[in-house]
C-alpha cells in the first residue's frame, strides 16, 4: 500500500500541471537584529526539503521577473510597441538562437502573456489614466501648462470635459492651436476658406481628430486640431 501511495505521489511530481500547491514543508526563517551591525543584522536560515522537483521547466514559469527584463520590456513600450508586439518580439529573438531557446519557458527573461499587463502599469505611470476625472484633471494641468509656455508666441489650448447628464451628454473637446498655426491665422486665405478632415479610430475612446487648413500656394497650411 505504502508503495502503491509512493507511486501516485511521483506521478503527480512528474506531472505537467500548474498547480503550485503541493503543500510543500521548505520554508525559510528570516530573523533581524536591530542592535548588529548593518552587515550582520539579519540572520536566513533554509530548509531545503522540496516534495518537489526544483528543476523543470513548469516550475521557472513561476519565477519572478527579473528587473532587468522589466526594463527591457518598458523600452519597447517607450518605443511604441503594444503589449502583444512587446510580448513577440522577445520570443522571436529567443527563438534564433539554439541555446537561448530554453529561455522561452522562463519567466525570469519571458514573461508570459498575462504578465505583459506591466503595459497598462507603465502607461498609467508614464502617460497617466486612459479615463475617469484623474484623467481630465492630468489634461487639464497640461493645458495650464501649455497655454502658459507658449502662450506668447500664440499658441493656445482650450478643454472642455467630458460631462453626462441624465439621457444629456456634454462631449470631450481639446482644441490646439499652435504657435505656427497661430501665424497661419494671419493669411488672408484663413479669413476665406477653411477646410476639414476627419480621422478615427485612433484611441480606446474612438474620439475623432478633426484638422481644419486653409489653402496655400504651397499646400494647405494647418489651423487648428
Amino acid at each position: 500500500m505504502n508503495n502503491a501511495k509512493k507511486g501516485c505521489n511521483d506521478l503527480h511530481l512528474m506531472s505537467k500541471s500548474r498547480n503550485k500547491k503541493t503543500k510543500c514543508p521548505s520554508k525559510m526563517n528570516i530573523e533581524v537584529f536591530p542592535n548588529r551591525p548593518c552587515d550582520k543584522a539579519c540572520e536566513v536560515q533554509l530548509w531545503w526539503n522540496h516534495n518537489h522537483s526544483v528543476d523543470c521547466f513548469n516550475l521557472k514559469s513561476f519565477a519572478p521577473i527579473l528587473p532587468a527584463t522589466r526594463e527591457k520590456f518598458h523600452s519597447y513600450f517607450s518605443e511604441g510597441m503594444t503589449a502583444a508586439e512587446s510580448h513577440s518580439h522577445p520570443e522571436a529573438q529567443l527563438l534564433k538562437d539554439s541555446v537561448t531557446v530554453a529561455l522561452l519557458a522562463d519567466r525570469r527573461h519571458n514573461p508570459s502573456r498575462s504578465d505583459v499587463n506591466m503595459f497598462d502599469k507603465w502607461r498609467k505611470e508614464t502617460k497617466g489614466p486612459s479615463n475617469g476625472d484623474e484623467m481630465f484633471q492630468l489634461l487639464e494641468q497640461e493645458v495650464t501648462r501649455y497655454n502658459a509656455l507658449h502662450g506668447k508666441d500664440g499658441g493656445r489650448c482650450f478643454l472642455q470635459r467630458f460631462k453626462k447628464h441624465g439621457n444629456k451628454e456634454q462631449p470631450l473637446i481639446l482644441m490646439i492651436c499652435t504657435p505656427l498655426m497661430a501665424r497661419v491665422h494671419k493669411c488672408i486665405q484663413a479669413g476665406e476658406m477653411v477646410f476639414m478632415d476627419t480621422t478615427g479610430s485612433l484611441d480606446r475612446h474612438n474620439n475623432p481628430v478633426y484638422i481644419m487648413c486653409t489653402p496655400h500656394s504651397t499646400g494647405a497650411l494647418p489651423l487648428a486640431v
